[in-house]
């Protein structure tokens, strides 16, 4: 069980992230559901229990957002024990020609700059926990190339760096 464990997932409107969210909170883990968009709050009634959980919305690649949203954790639960860097783009598929610099930095920013701030400001809370944990989400992608999604499997070898 995770009683009194916070954790602070992104990329919690949806997906796989929305299922690791509602999977910590079925554990007993208080929940911070971080994400651009509403989907959190959908998130949020799944879970059900709005003593564990505080639907956060933030932007990943802003740093001033992410340090709000952090900030908006410890404050609510007191603490935080783990981050799951989970937000995440599939950036453009076509050949790395046809890539413009702005896919390139989208895929960039959500990618390996998202993880990036959220450990940075995670981490002080993290290391004053007795149970720190940073989870990054990866993908096969960051091993092993695919044709034609060069941003993407560059910005997953690049995660791999960063854990």
């Amino acid at each position: 069980m995770l009683d009194g464990v916070t954790a602070f997932v992104t990329g919690a409107s949806q997906g796989i992230g929305r299922v690791i969210a509602t999977e910590l909170a079925a554990e007993g883990a208080n929940v911070a559901l971080a994400a651009r968009g509403d989907g959190i709050h959908e998130t949020a009634e799944l879970i059900d229990d709005e003593d564990r959980t505080l639907a956060v919305e933030t932007d990943v690649t802003d740093e001033e957002s992410v340090a709000n949203a952090i900030e908006s954790t410890v404050e609510r639960f007191g603490g935080l024990d783990c981050l799951v860097n989970n937000a995440g783009i599939a950036g453009p598929t076509k050949p790395v020609e046809d890539i413009s610099v702005e896919e390139w930095n989208q895929t960039m920013d959500v990618n390996v700059l998202g993880p990036f701030l959220c450990t940075k400001h995670a981490a002080p809370h993290l290391r004053a926990s007795e149970q720190g944990s940073v989870v990054n989400i990866g993908s096969i992608s960051g091993k092993r190339p695919l044709t034609d999604r060069t941003a993407y499997t560059a910005s997953k070898m690049a995660a791999i760096g960063l854990t």
